[in-house]
């Protein structure tokens, strides 16, 4: 059948097999939890952390935390760079 295994970057998954290869999930689907991914789409739409913080009835602290996880799992240096 072919030689398969799978290689990850920090914007996408990919499945090769039999050189094709197909393009899973993307890594911001994979590795970031529901509340990051929120925290993201919220920023993504220009919101600052006390506007994400209010809408999602948690602290600034806490958004801010939010910020930092997405920055490392995605290993980003920026939210310009996470929100590709």
């Amino acid at each position: 059948m072919g030689s398969f295994y799978y290689y990850c970057t920090s914007r996408v998954i990919l499945i090769f097999l039999s050189h094709r290869f197909f393009a899973i999930e993307t890594a911001t689907d994979v590795l970031l939890t529901p509340r990051e991914r929120e925290v993201l789409a919220l920023a993504k739409e220009g919101m600052f952390s006390k506007e994400i913080s209010e809408k999602l009835n948690i602290s600034v602290h806490t958004v801010n935390r939010h910020r930092q996880n997405i920055l490392e799992k995605l290993q980003v240096d920026n939210m310009i760079e996470a929100m590709k």
